[in-house]
């Protein structure tokens, strides 16, 4: 994945999978580390934040990247 790829995923709403709950999430940053690309994630309802790997994080196209998010 390229730094533009990973920059383009700014914003947009993702999920993740965390033991057998999905979550929705906005991807807040992108980087990559070692050579594996990483988004810094925020719940969409909730709050916190955490870098994962990349793999992990299915975009949703359907979502509207204006979506609100929670504080």
């Amino acid at each position: 994945m390229t730094a533009l790829e990973l920059s383009q995923s700014i914003g947009k709403i993702a999920s993740i999978l965390f033991d057998s709950i999905r979550v929705n999430v906005r991807i807040l940053d992108g980087k990559t580390a070692y050579g594996t690309p990483r988004y810094l994630i925020t719940p969409v309802s909730g709050t916190g934040s955490q870098w994962v790997n990349a793999d992990r994080v299915s975009i949703n196209p359907n979502i509207p990247e204006n979506q609100p998010h929670a504080s």
